[in-house]
């Protein structure tokens, strides 16, 4: 059954199905209603700057060319959003999205799932238990927390802070600061201009490299508890050890911090 209500500027639109909680277990199992299954496909056109809502419990989700925000909270399946102007809430439990040409912001939470962004201009902030993140061409803050999934981020044009626990990390940032910890995993970061105030790169069991540009440098701190140091660039020498090292380069800049307890270090340049 479809049931469609109108209130105001509000239509609603909702899929009910047969009740069978009140009919015997082996009547249900064995019984008429065995073969009996029901789904259903909505195709909506609505107005370009109408606020969209939606609310499933399985199901795949396409939206396309809104100029308004638009929410959306699914127990099960894929999302594709596609040329939106507002912002974006989503709430999956089990579900890959796509996020593609998105001009406001994307606060997205998932329990299980991929994400992939291609083309966003606002603030991204995305939580998830377990899953990969690939996004590139990000005008904005970049926000993600995960205790499993890899991360790739390319032509991030802000901040990016990332949490993590174990994850392999690749950054390729055009500006902005950085702030990336993860407990397990490599990072691989660059950064074509070092506008921000500090870039923080820590892993508890990884390598980390990171690549700065030529000119340009600032106050240095390089660590690891087992594995090796290097920067292959000039560099003004505070204090150096085996397994600590600090400095500058070009004496004026943000801080850079790299700290891993078991992993190699490597410092370079583009």
């Amino acid at each position: 059954m479809i049931d469609v209500t109108s209130q105001g500027n509000s239509v609603k639109v909702e899929t009910g199905f047969e009740d069978v909680k009140g009919e015997n277990f082996w009547d249900f199992l064995f019984g008429r209603r065995f073969s009996r299954s029901a789904w259903v496909e909505y195709q909506v056109w609505v107005p370009q700057n109408c606020q969209i809502l939606v609310g499933a419990t399985s199901a795949d989700i396409s939206i396309n060319k809104i100029q308004a925000e638009v929410r959306i909270s699914c127990t099960s399946g894929d999302i594709q959003l596609k040329d939106i102007e507002g912002d974006l809430e989503i709430s999956v439990t089990s579900g890959d999205m796509l996020l593609t040409g998105i001009k406001g912001k994307a606060d997205v939470s998932a329990t299980s799932g991929d994400l992939r962004v291609e083309k966003l201009e606002g603030a991204l902030s995305y939580s998830s238990s377990s899953g990969d993140v690939k996004a590139e061409n990000l005008k904005a803050e970049v926000q993600i927390e995960t205790p499993s999934g890899d991360i790739r981020l390319r032509e991030v044009a802000g901040q990016v802070r990332i949490e993590a626990s174990s994850s392999d990390i690749i950054i390729e940032q055009v500006e902005g600061s950085l702030s990336v910890h993860t407990t397990s995993g490599d990072i691989m970061a660059t950064s074509q201009k070092l506008s921000g105030d500090s870039y923080s790169l820590e892993s508890s069991s990884g390598d980390i490299k990171f690549t700065l540009p030529t000119k340009q440098g600032g106050h240095l701190e390089l660590e690891t508890v087992s594995g090796t140091l290097r920067a292959n660039l000039p560099i003004t020498v505070e204090s150096v050890s085996e397994r600590r090292f600090s400095g500058y380069i070009n004496q004026t800049g943000p801080e850079i911090i790299i700290r891993t307890t078991s992993g190699d270090v490597l410092l370079t340049t583009l």
